[in-house]
């Protein structure tokens, strides 16, 4: 049964808007009509949510709070008490098949490390086959050190055959310029535990 579910999910599943690709960095933030991202629902589908260190887990969590509770796990360098560890595409394939049982959608928080050590971890996430693939990023840390690990992960899950959709922010509220992860490239969806109301930053309800 898993191997049969694991055929049939290696496809991403479109989300209601369809409009969840990367974009390029002269369109974000400069007069281009952007599409807000939002997380895909549905029993079985699988979100990853990529930050350094844990930062990932706090929007893994408010995301499934804000979805009405969804199975959230953690994976690569990031271990959370009371959350299972999903360790390779057999461990995605059984979080979907058990996901499917349950009616939920699988919110798998990776951890990757220091920010030197991210791009160590595109081969896992592509074997992970997600349907949705987000990059959490604190607006708060230095502008040039986000954006330099952010585009060598990029380009390593690139050569994976993998891609990014989506932003989520935190720490936009600490900051007088949080604006600057719109230079990543990438539409937001997420910021300060709440959906986004646009999909750049600078303006934020």
């Amino acid at each position: 049964m898993l191997e049969q579910l694991g055929k049939e999910f290696q496809a991403p599943v479109s989300g209601p808007q369809g409009l969840l690709t990367a974009l390029p960095a002269d369109a974000v933030g400069h007069g281009v009509p952007v599409a807000v991202p939002v997380p895909l629902t549905g029993s079985g589908n699988l979100i990853i949510l990529l930050g350094l260190g844990d930062d990932a887990l706090g929007p893994a969590l408010e995301v499934s709070i804000a979805e009405g509770g969804s199975d959230v796990r953690t994976a690569g360098a990031l271990t959370a008490f009371g959350h299972l560890h999903v360790a390779g595409r057999q461990g995605a394939t059984a979080a979907r098949a058990q996901a499917v049982l349950t009616g939920q959608t699988v919110l798998v928080a990776y951890g990757l490390g220091r920010q030197g050590e991210t791009v160590t971890h595109a081969a896992d996430i592509a074997a992970l086959a997600a349907d949705q693939l987000w990059l959490v990023v604190d607006a708060g840390r230095k502008a040039e050190d986000t954006a330099a690990w952010v585009r060598a992960l990029s380009a390593a899950l690139a050569a994976e055959g993998v891609t990014l959709d989506a932003l989520a922010v935190f720490g936009a509220s600490e900051t007088g310029s949080p604006e600057t992860v719109n230079g990543l490239g990438l539409p937001i969806g997420w910021v300060d535990g709440k959906p986004a109301r646009v999909a750049v930053l600078g303006k934020v309800d």
